[in-house]
Protein backbone atom coordinates (compact mmCIF):
# COMPACT_ATOMS: atom_id res chain seq x y z
CA UNK A 1 0.00 0.00 0.00
CA UNK A 2 2.90 2.17 0.71
CA UNK A 3 4.57 1.85 -2.69
CA UNK A 4 1.35 2.51 -4.70
CA UNK A 5 0.68 5.70 -2.68
CA UNK A 6 4.02 6.68 -3.15
CA UNK A 7 3.47 6.33 -7.10
CA UNK A 8 0.42 8.83 -6.98
CA UNK A 9 2.25 11.33 -4.98
CA UNK A 10 4.91 11.19 -7.54
CA UNK A 11 2.55 11.08 -10.51
CA UNK A 12 1.04 14.27 -8.50
CA UNK A 13 4.02 16.51 -7.95
CA UNK A 14 5.54 18.47 -10.76
CA UNK A 15 9.10 17.74 -11.17
CA UNK A 16 11.93 19.62 -12.96
CA UNK A 17 14.62 17.25 -14.35
CA UNK A 18 18.26 18.89 -14.85
CA UNK A 19 19.11 15.87 -16.87
CA UNK A 20 22.94 16.69 -17.08
CA UNK A 21 25.18 16.27 -19.39
CA UNK A 22 27.58 15.50 -16.84
CA UNK A 23 30.22 18.03 -16.43
CA UNK A 24 28.72 21.04 -18.05
CA UNK A 25 28.19 23.15 -14.87
CA UNK A 26 24.81 20.81 -13.96
CA UNK A 27 25.83 21.54 -10.09
CA UNK A 28 26.23 24.54 -10.64
CA UNK A 29 22.57 25.79 -12.27
CA UNK A 30 21.54 23.32 -9.86
CA UNK A 31 22.24 25.53 -6.60
CA UNK A 32 21.27 28.75 -8.92
CA UNK A 33 17.91 26.94 -8.89
CA UNK A 34 17.96 25.85 -5.43
CA UNK A 35 17.73 29.56 -4.42
CA UNK A 36 13.92 30.31 -5.63
CA UNK A 37 11.36 29.51 -2.68
CA UNK A 38 9.24 27.04 -5.39
CA UNK A 39 11.97 24.99 -6.19
CA UNK A 40 12.72 22.10 -3.35
CA UNK A 41 16.00 20.65 -3.90
CA UNK A 42 16.33 16.89 -2.30
CA UNK A 43 19.04 16.19 0.43
CA UNK A 44 21.02 14.08 -2.27
CA UNK A 45 21.37 16.41 -5.58
CA UNK A 46 21.20 13.18 -8.17
CA UNK A 47 19.03 10.56 -6.44
CA UNK A 48 19.19 8.71 -9.30
CA UNK A 49 16.25 6.92 -9.26
CA UNK A 50 15.09 6.66 -12.87
CA UNK A 51 17.87 4.67 -14.05
CA UNK A 52 18.40 0.68 -14.50
CA UNK A 53 22.05 0.93 -14.00
CA UNK A 54 22.87 1.07 -10.23
CA UNK A 55 20.21 3.56 -9.04
CA UNK A 56 20.84 4.79 -5.42
CA UNK A 57 17.41 4.32 -4.78
CA UNK A 58 15.07 1.55 -5.66
CA UNK A 59 11.28 2.32 -5.07
CA UNK A 60 8.82 4.90 -4.93
CA UNK A 61 8.91 5.64 -1.15
CA UNK A 62 12.57 5.71 -0.69
CA UNK A 63 12.40 8.56 -3.92
CA UNK A 64 10.23 10.62 -2.21
CA UNK A 65 12.25 10.45 1.16
CA UNK A 66 14.63 12.51 -1.08
CA UNK A 67 12.69 15.83 -0.37
CA UNK A 68 11.67 16.83 3.07
CA UNK A 69 7.81 16.07 3.53
CA UNK A 70 7.00 20.02 3.62
CA UNK A 71 8.59 20.34 0.27
CA UNK A 72 6.76 18.03 -1.39
CA UNK A 73 4.14 20.75 -1.71
CA UNK A 74 6.54 23.26 -3.37
CA UNK A 75 5.84 24.23 -7.07
CA UNK A 76 8.69 22.46 -8.12
CA UNK A 77 10.92 18.90 -6.81
CA UNK A 78 14.25 19.26 -8.45
CA UNK A 79 16.35 16.35 -9.59
CA UNK A 80 18.98 16.90 -11.20
CA UNK A 81 20.80 13.30 -11.98
CA UNK A 82 23.10 13.28 -14.96
CA UNK A 83 22.53 9.61 -14.92
CA UNK A 84 19.56 10.40 -16.97
CA UNK A 85 21.17 11.07 -19.90
CA UNK A 86 23.66 8.24 -20.38
CA UNK A 87 21.22 6.26 -22.82
CA UNK A 88 21.23 3.25 -23.36
CA UNK A 89 23.96 2.43 -21.18
CA UNK A 90 21.64 4.28 -17.64
CA UNK A 91 18.80 2.57 -19.34
CA UNK A 92 15.78 4.22 -20.57
CA UNK A 93 15.64 7.70 -17.90
CA UNK A 94 13.66 9.72 -20.28
CA UNK A 95 10.32 6.44 -20.72
CA UNK A 96 10.95 6.08 -17.18
CA UNK A 97 10.45 9.56 -15.72
CA UNK A 98 7.27 9.97 -18.55
CA UNK A 99 5.73 6.95 -17.34
CA UNK A 100 6.02 7.97 -13.14
CA UNK A 101 5.47 11.34 -13.55
CA UNK A 102 3.04 14.18 -14.63
CA UNK A 103 3.43 17.06 -16.61
CA UNK A 104 8.27 17.15 -15.95
CA UNK A 105 9.63 20.07 -17.43
CA UNK A 106 13.54 18.87 -18.73
CA UNK A 107 16.31 21.13 -18.52
CA UNK A 108 19.32 19.57 -20.65
CA UNK A 109 22.86 21.96 -20.13
CA UNK A 110 25.26 20.91 -22.84
CA UNK A 111 28.93 22.02 -23.00
CA UNK A 112 31.68 21.92 -25.85
CA UNK A 113 31.52 18.05 -26.10
CA UNK A 114 35.21 17.40 -26.32
CA UNK A 115 36.18 19.56 -23.36
CA UNK A 116 32.87 17.47 -21.79
CA UNK A 117 34.92 14.33 -21.87
CA UNK A 118 38.64 15.83 -21.07
CA UNK A 119 36.67 16.95 -18.04
CA UNK A 120 34.59 13.65 -17.43
CA UNK A 121 38.34 11.58 -17.31
CA UNK A 122 39.77 14.44 -14.57
CA UNK A 123 36.70 13.73 -12.42
CA UNK A 124 37.00 10.01 -12.91
CA UNK A 125 40.69 10.20 -11.84
CA UNK A 126 40.07 12.68 -8.46
CA UNK A 127 37.25 10.22 -7.58
CA UNK A 128 39.67 7.29 -7.68
CA UNK A 129 37.43 5.79 -10.59
CA UNK A 130 40.55 5.58 -12.86
CA UNK A 131 44.20 4.23 -12.03
CA UNK A 132 47.38 4.49 -13.57
CA UNK A 133 46.79 2.04 -15.81
CA UNK A 134 42.93 2.86 -16.71
CA UNK A 135 44.17 6.11 -17.59
CA UNK A 136 46.72 5.60 -19.79
CA UNK A 137 44.29 3.82 -21.73
CA UNK A 138 42.96 6.84 -22.94
CA UNK A 139 45.52 6.85 -25.39
CA UNK A 140 43.18 4.02 -27.31
CA UNK A 141 39.98 4.54 -28.97
CA UNK A 142 37.88 1.80 -27.25
CA UNK A 143 38.34 3.94 -24.22
CA UNK A 144 36.17 6.62 -25.09
CA UNK A 145 33.09 4.64 -25.76
CA UNK A 146 31.33 5.41 -22.82
CA UNK A 147 32.43 9.13 -22.28
CA UNK A 148 30.86 9.47 -26.22
CA UNK A 149 28.05 8.20 -25.13
CA UNK A 150 27.13 11.20 -23.48
CA UNK A 151 28.38 13.86 -25.19
CA UNK A 152 26.12 12.51 -27.75
CA UNK A 153 23.78 15.46 -26.86
CA UNK A 154 20.87 14.48 -29.93
CA UNK A 155 21.18 10.81 -29.35
CA UNK A 156 20.15 11.62 -25.61
CA UNK A 157 17.90 14.58 -26.85
CA UNK A 158 15.51 12.36 -29.02
CA UNK A 159 15.18 10.00 -26.28
CA UNK A 160 13.12 12.64 -24.39
CA UNK A 161 11.88 14.45 -27.32
CA UNK A 162 9.60 10.99 -28.12
CA UNK A 163 8.29 11.18 -24.72
CA UNK A 164 7.81 15.36 -23.60
CA UNK A 165 6.91 17.93 -25.50
CA UNK A 166 9.62 20.12 -27.21
CA UNK A 167 7.42 23.36 -25.56
CA UNK A 168 8.60 21.06 -21.85
CA UNK A 169 12.43 20.84 -22.73
CA UNK A 170 14.58 23.33 -22.19
CA UNK A 171 18.11 23.42 -24.17
CA UNK A 172 20.96 25.41 -22.30
CA UNK A 173 24.57 25.46 -22.78
CA UNK A 174 27.72 25.42 -20.24
CA UNK A 175 29.67 28.60 -21.98
CA UNK A 176 26.49 30.96 -22.12
CA UNK A 177 26.21 29.82 -18.81
CA UNK A 178 28.90 31.22 -17.55
CA UNK A 179 29.10 34.28 -20.03
CA UNK A 180 25.78 35.44 -19.56
CA UNK A 181 24.72 34.12 -15.82
CA UNK A 182 21.45 36.19 -15.61
CA UNK A 183 20.47 35.67 -19.44
CA UNK A 184 20.66 31.68 -18.94
CA UNK A 185 18.60 32.33 -15.11
CA UNK A 186 16.15 34.48 -17.11
CA UNK A 187 15.66 31.84 -19.33
CA UNK A 188 14.97 29.14 -16.20
CA UNK A 189 12.61 31.42 -14.88
CA UNK A 190 10.29 32.08 -18.01
CA UNK A 191 10.54 27.81 -19.15
CA UNK A 192 9.21 27.44 -15.47
CA UNK A 193 6.91 30.42 -15.57
CA UNK A 194 8.41 31.49 -12.23
CA UNK A 195 8.83 35.35 -10.90
CA UNK A 196 12.80 35.85 -11.32
CA UNK A 197 15.15 36.38 -8.28
CA UNK A 198 17.34 38.93 -7.58
CA UNK A 199 20.48 39.02 -10.47
CA UNK A 200 23.58 36.48 -10.30
CA UNK A 201 26.56 37.98 -11.01
CA UNK A 202 28.47 34.53 -11.83
CA UNK A 203 27.89 31.04 -11.43
CA UNK A 204 29.68 28.95 -8.54
CA UNK A 205 31.82 26.62 -11.17
CA UNK A 206 34.47 24.29 -9.28
CA UNK A 207 37.23 22.76 -12.00
CA UNK A 208 37.68 19.51 -10.88
CA UNK A 209 41.08 19.10 -12.54
CA UNK A 210 42.32 21.54 -10.68
CA UNK A 211 42.79 18.52 -7.53
CA UNK A 212 44.34 15.82 -10.41
CA UNK A 213 46.78 14.07 -8.14
CA UNK A 214 50.23 14.64 -9.63
CA UNK A 215 51.32 11.57 -10.73
CA UNK A 216 48.10 11.97 -13.66
CA UNK A 217 49.30 15.21 -14.55
CA UNK A 218 49.77 16.55 -18.18
CA UNK A 219 47.30 16.07 -21.44
CA UNK A 220 44.78 14.17 -20.83
CA UNK A 221 43.68 14.07 -24.30
CA UNK A 222 46.43 14.14 -27.29
CA UNK A 223 45.71 16.15 -30.34
CA UNK A 224 45.06 13.00 -32.73
CA UNK A 225 42.16 11.51 -30.00
CA UNK A 226 40.61 14.67 -29.90
CA UNK A 227 40.33 14.60 -33.69
CA UNK A 228 39.26 11.21 -33.27
CA UNK A 229 36.40 12.22 -30.83
CA UNK A 230 35.76 14.93 -33.14
CA UNK A 231 35.40 13.09 -35.97
CA UNK A 232 32.99 10.56 -34.10
CA UNK A 233 30.85 13.09 -33.00
CA UNK A 234 30.17 15.18 -35.88
CA UNK A 235 27.12 13.10 -37.20
CA UNK A 236 25.36 13.69 -33.93
CA UNK A 237 26.64 17.34 -33.73
CA UNK A 238 25.23 17.77 -37.63
CA UNK A 239 21.94 16.56 -35.78
CA UNK A 240 21.79 18.67 -32.55
CA UNK A 241 22.35 21.49 -35.70
CA UNK A 242 19.33 20.72 -37.65
CA UNK A 243 16.65 18.89 -35.33
CA UNK A 244 17.39 21.22 -32.57
CA UNK A 245 18.60 24.21 -33.79
CA UNK A 246 21.73 24.67 -31.49
CA UNK A 247 25.05 26.62 -32.80
CA UNK A 248 27.77 23.72 -32.83
CA UNK A 249 30.27 25.97 -34.54
CA UNK A 250 31.19 27.07 -31.44
CA UNK A 251 32.44 24.28 -30.69
CA UNK A 252 34.26 23.48 -33.67
CA UNK A 253 31.79 21.71 -35.94
CA UNK A 254 30.26 22.69 -39.34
Amino acid sequence: MKEWWSRRRIKAAQFVFLVGAMKSGTSSLGRAMARHADIAVGMAKEPQYFVTHNPLVDSPSGYLENWKARDLKARYLLDASTGYSKFPNFGDSAGLIADATKGAKIIYIMRDPIKRIESQVAHNVTRGRLDIERYEARHNHDFYHHYLITSSYAAQLKQYSQRFPKADMLLLSFEDMLAEPNETLTQVWQFLDLEPLAAESEFNHRNARRSVPQEFEGPILSDAIKAYLHDALAADMAELSSTWGVDTTKWGFK
